[in-house]
């Protein structure tokens, strides 16, 4: 839907990278963008991320709420 201008901006919550690599090729093909908000975990097998893609503008919008919202760093 996100390739088609359905919908503005679609969010993936504790994926690994593997899982949206794909969509990101295919968005920014498309024109869109594609941002990481965050992930954890120190070894590939490990990580987990959520990330943001769709029209660039929507994504700007969710990064900057996810930005301002985000609890402080405890290191």
């Amino acid at each position: 839907l996100v390739l088609t201008g359905g919908i503005p901006v679609c969010l993936e919550v504790n994926v690994r990278p593997w899982d949206v690599a794909a969509s990101q090729i295919m968005v920014e093909e498309a024109g869109g963008s594609f941002a990481s908000l965050g992930s954890s975990g120190d070894n590939i097998r490990e990580r987990r991320t959520s990330t943001v893609f769709g029209h660039p503008d929507s994504v700007m919008q969710v990064v900057e709420i996810f930005e301002r919202n985000r609890a402080p760093s405890t290191h």
